[in-house]
């Protein structure tokens, strides 16, 4: 295993981790999905989109719709610096201002993601309620301005000023000089007021109900009520600038002037009462000779921090301490040549007249929502900087304004109890159990923040603290620890576990198969990792990581045992009971078994889940050589054993090729590969052996047994030859022929082993079930 993907395993065996990563990983390593899937921190959106795009079995498709997982960290933005500045390859979102393409829609959340708002009291902190994740919604579309009185000859000069109660927004006239205020309802999309104005390049964002825009011929800040549109009074109105942005609870104003052979560039952010919170100012020579007429400057905060640019500039600044990250002279010009709106792992385009979502880690097209009447001219604005902020889409030669949100995750799904309630706003359903005497449900947040709802004898109680566990969620409710393990298969409660008798999640669909009665919980300090049920019999294995038990406890038939920790080894956890006995438990195909050899005792688990693989049980996953797993009837069994035979076939007919070298003792490196070849393909059939389910085959304990030494003893003759051709390979002719004849001793062992197990398997099943018979040269 690469040592990327060792890494990555670890990260989705821990409950911890961000859904957000957990999309990365699955994009990475599409091989790890069942086990994704299986993550307590997987939402319905994010399994739908790893199951049908982010496993081994999917086709990449570009036109995915309504899919999208958690929000990721965003990329580093997208910008560019060219010598000449090219406008042509903008898009419809971008705007050119004193030969500086600016993107005005673009944003992105900050560092530590948007203010959440708790969903109910005691509840963990969540995400807004609605995110582009999933989709979006146009919400309503109001006419603004009247096309025919729209300024042609100003095509890019329309722009808007957003809060989350009224957005204003400016058009152009056929008088060059004048500008058409008219602002709307951001709710309703009812007009609120209109006027005339002046040339203004105003800042996107609004600060405290006010608009701070900047009068393009006095070079002045004008600041307006975005309520009246009237003139405000603010100790800003009328200070110079270059240009005018909103930051935080701050407006950045920028400056220009030219300085020797160069400019003198600069940005003041103000308070709204006019304290100075930060200035940073800076020279730069230019290749050109300086003119006021060709100075400009310009803030931009397309994520977390802030642009200062100019003719020959470019400084990235804290935004709430000026303080300069990092910075450039010699630059010309600044512009994303994507035009996209960033919100949060979506990126966002106005294509074709429709609104576009690609995801940022496949760059794929996620989904597409059609906004009736959009032309090729038009412009989104975001009203907060956050990724579920609504939109304000602009359409120049129509005069509509487009209010679109992000859709809304649901707050129930199909199947429910009627008893469950629905999830809070902004909250989405993960999973809900059904079982004896109570019912629960989990909902989760945007992010990985959950909450787990309790009903009992018709009294629904809610979680006052819920965290993720390696198999799912444990929460206090009313003082009393709760837990819902195993996709909510497995429910702890006043010191009882029991089996959900139906249930959902999106890892592992509807609950087929749940046991009778009470089973045993788990030690305090570990948590439930694995339950397999059968007629007659479950076993739980517990632990505090999911690749290593440190408990198991099973039923058989009414009687319990119990055993300590279980070791990975030949596709299954193995461990012994406090008899003494081996026990043994494997996902898929999904088995349990007892003892071994002619102690053999098997038993097809109907039902299963494993942290970190997922839902299982007979006839669901596959086996070994990636064949269909077997379920629970004698056919289906039979047809499973014959299948991984034929896989190992091929191995089993270089046995006489790979061994002529060492017949001769000419042995070469290559066919020292060849012997180790040989040897792995034994060791791979006798780790299919290991988790083969026999248990409905007549005679199949048996027959198991004779195959299993068979190949034991042709896997330690393998090991032999392998011995004696790296002995012949160093020159050791006479040591190498003495390892050789005792692997040819055992190797006549297996031979006599193999003759056994085709005798057995001849004698009944062919005619029984219409299988092949064997030979001992196909095993």
């Amino acid at each position: 295993m690469s040592t990327d993907r060792t890494a990555a395993l670890a990260e989705v065996n821990d409950p911890s981790t961000p859904a957000a990563r957990l999309q990365e990983l699955a994009h990475a390593h599409p091989e790890l999905g069942p086990q994704i899937l299986a993550h307590p921190n997987v939402y319905p959106a994010l399994a739908q989109w790893i199951e049908e795009y982010a496993t081994p079995a999917a086709t990449p498709d570009t036109t995915a719709p309504d899919a999208a997982p958690a929000v990721a960290a965003l990329p580093a933005p997208k910008w560019v610096l060219p010598t000449v500045l090219g406008v042509g390859a903008l898009g419809t979102a971008a705007a050119v201002v004193a030969g500086i393409a600016i993107v005005p829609g673009l944003f992105a959340p900050s560092a530590e993601g948007a203010e959440p708002a708790s969903a109910e009291a005691g509840a963990a902190k969540v995400e807004p309620a609605r995110d582009y994740l999933l989709g979006a919604d146009v919400t309503w579309t109001a006419l603004a301005m009247d096309p025919g009185e729209i300024g042609a000859e100003a095509t890019w000069e329309f722009s808007a000023v957003t809060s989350d109660d009224i957005w204003v927004t400016l058009w152009p006239t056929g008088d060059f000089h004048v500008r058409r205020m008219i602002a709307l309802d951001a709710t309703t999309g009812a007009t609120l007021w209109s006027r005339n104005a002046p040339r203004l390049d105003c800042a996107e964002l609004a600060l405290g109900g006010l608009a701070y825009c900047l009068d393009s011929e006095s070079n002045e800040t004008v600041v307006f009520d975005l309520a009246t549109g009237e003139h405000a009074p603010s100790p800003l109105a009328g200070k110079p600038a270059a240009h005018v942005s909103v930051v935080g609870d701050t407006v950045a104003l920028s400056r220009v002037a030219v300085a020797g052979s160069g400019y003198r560039i600069g940005a003041t952010a103000y308070a709204p009462d006019g304290e100075v919170v930060w200035d940073h100012e800076a020279e730069c020579a230019h290749y050109d000779t300086p003119s006021a007429e060709a100075a400009y400057a310009a803030t931009w905060q397309p994520g977390s921090q802030l642009w200062l640019f100019g003719p020959c500039y470019l400084a990235w600044l804290d935004p709430e301490t000026g303080t300069v990250l990092d910075s450039r002279t010699g630059t010309d010009a600044i512009w994303d040549g994507d035009g996209y709106l960033n919100a949060g792992s979506v990126l966002l385009n106005l294509e074709q007249g429709s609104l576009v979502a690609y995801d940022t880690l496949a760059s794929e097209r996620q989904w597409r929502v059609r906004i009736d009447g959009l032309t090729e001219f038009a412009r989104m604005y975001a009203t907060r900087h956050d990724h579920a902020a609504p939109l304000a889409i602009l359409d120049f030669f129509s005069g509509e304004v487009t209010r679109v949100d992000a859709a809304l995750a649901p707050t129930r799904v199909e199947g429910m109890p009627r008893e469950l309630p629905d999830c809070p706003e902004g909250w989405t359903p993960v999973g809900w159990s059904d079982w004896s005497g109570g019912a629960t449900l989990v909902c989760q947040a945007g992010d990985a923040s959950v909450t787990v709802f309790l009903v009992q004898q018709g009294e629904t109680r809610q979680s006052t603290s819920a965290v993720a566990t390696p198999t799912g969620v444990r929460a206090d409710i009313d003082g009393v620890e709760f837990e819902v393990a195993l996709d909510g298969w497995l429910v702890w409660t006043d010191g009882r576990s029991q089996a959900a008798a139906s249930g959902w999640t999106p890892a592992r669909g509807e609950i087929r198969y749940a046991p009778a009665g009470e089973i045993e919980s788990c030690p305090a300090g570990t948590f439930p990792l694995s339950l397999s049920v059968w007629r007659g019999g479950w076993l739980l294995t517990c632990g505090v990581t999911t690749y290593a038990p440190t408990r198991f406890v099973y039923e058989v038939d009414g009687t319990r045992g119990a055993g300590g920790a279980l070791e990975w080894g030949r596709g299954r956890y193995c461990g012994t009971n406090d008899a003494g006995r081996l026990v043994c438990v494997s996902a898929s195909p999904a088995l349990v078994q007892f003892g071994t050899g002619s102690d053999l005792e098997q038993h097809s688990v109907a039902e299963n889940h494993f942290a970190g693989v997922g839902a299982g049980g007979a006839g669901r996953g596959r086996g070994a050589y990636g064949v269909d797993a077997p379920a629970d009837t004698p056919q289906d069994q039979v047809g499973y054993l014959v299948a991984i035979l034929e896989s190992s076939a091929s191995a089993r007919s270089k046995v006489n090729a790979v061994l002529a070298p060492l017949n001769a003792c000419s042995v070469t490196d290559a066919d020292i590969r060849a012997l180790r070849e040989l040897t792995q393909a034994r060791t791979d059939l006798l780790t299919a052996l290991a988790t083969t389910p026999v248990d409905l085959v007549p005679n199949g304990a048996t027959l198991l047994a004779q195959l299993t030494l068979a190949l034991q003893l042709s896997e330690e003759a393998d090991l032999g030859y392998v011995a004696a051709g790296v002995a012949m390979g160093d020159g050791d002719c006479a040591g190498g022929r003495a390892i050789y004849n005792n692997a040819i001793a055992v190797a006549n062992q297996a031979e006599a082993a193999k003759h056994e197990f085709v005798a057995t398997w001849n004698a009944q099943l062919p005619a029984e079930f219409g299988v092949r018979t064997f030979t001992a040269r196909d095993i």
